[in-house]
């Protein structure tokens, strides 16, 4: 069982119109934009092959597109290889968590400083 100690402080997150992960939920997707090839790569190197998903918050009139405040972070539980070079994956929901800032680093993809305050009922048997 994961503790809310467990969970990293920041994550590396998906902005994902659509597409919505619950804790203990699956969600499967296919990566094939070289960042987000990237996040997979550095996802499993890490011990805990955590992504965390988030619905984009587009604003019209505004070229930078910013994120809900509250997301859910999964555990690359499969994967697999396409002909193309692209990631077929799958998460699984672990707890939901409320994205606090955008870090900035040296990334492709977006990373956020997030709380799992709230959340501990997420962590049950996962």
């Amino acid at each position: 069982m994961i503790k809310p100690f467990d969970l990293p402080d920041i994550i590396p997150v998906f902005p994902l119109a659509g597409a919505l992960l619950l804790p203990r939920a699956r969600l499967p997707l296919n990566l094939f934009e070289p960042r987000y090839l990237q996040m997979f790569d550095d996802a499993l190197k890490a011990d805990d092959r955590l992504i965390g998903m988030v619905q984009p918050n587009e604003v019209e009139g505004r070229d930078d597109i910013g994120l809900h405040s509250i997301g859910c972070v999964g555990r690359i539980t499969q994967f697999s290889e396409t002909e193309g070079g692209s990631y077929m994956i799958t998460l699984g929901g672990v707890s939901r968590f409320r994205v606090l800032n955008e870090v900035e680093g040296f990334t492709p993809y977006r990373r956020c400083e997030v709380s799992w305050a709230g959340f501990e009922r997420d962590l049950g048997d996962v």
